[in-house]
């Protein structure tokens, strides 16, 4: 869930995704109407003419898209191959089984790169993110403005 609060209004857009093959057109219609509703039921009495409008489908995405994260200082220098990343993608893609668009990214262990290229991949690209090093904690589907620190 994602709330963008504006001068007017709230915009809410709710992301889901399923390893199945139907749709999950409804949940996401779902959580946007029940999130929309909950507002409405906290700030009613704030606002009388408060409305809830515009519910509709932005997008379907039938590939799922993924970043893949090396977060290694040599790797991303070049003074050795990565080998945890590809093999995690391995793993990953025989166990979705289903067709996925890999974005595969090694970048140095430097706290504010991490935070950054997390940012991006989440927000500006779409991804859903998973990572090789233990230390570090991504996150699932959405926006990372509202997460915990991204250092353990």
């Amino acid at each position: 869930m994602d709330f963008e609060v504006r001068e007017n209004e709230i915009a809410i857009r709710c992301e889901v995704a399923t390893r199945s093959a139907t749709g999950v057109e409804m949940e996401a219609l779902t959580g946007v109407t029940i999130a929309a509703l909950t507002l409405y039921d906290m700030m009613k009495s704030a606002d009388k003419t408060m409305r809830i409008e515009g519910i509709t489908l932005v997008s379907k995405v039938k590939e799922m898209k993924v970043a893949r994260l090396t977060i290694s200082d040599r790797a991303s220098a070049g003074v050795y191959a990565d080998k945890s990343g590809p093999e995690i993608e391995r793993v990953f893609c025989e166990t979705w089984k289903e067709p996925c668009d890999m974005v595969a990214r090694i970048i140095p262990d430097e706290r504010e790169n991490i935070s950054r290229t997390l940012a991006f991949l989440a927000d500006q690209e779409r991804c859903n993110l998973i990572s090789d090093d233990r230390r570090h904690r991504t996150c699932k589907n959405g926006t990372l403005r509202q997460r915990q620190p991204l250092m353990s």
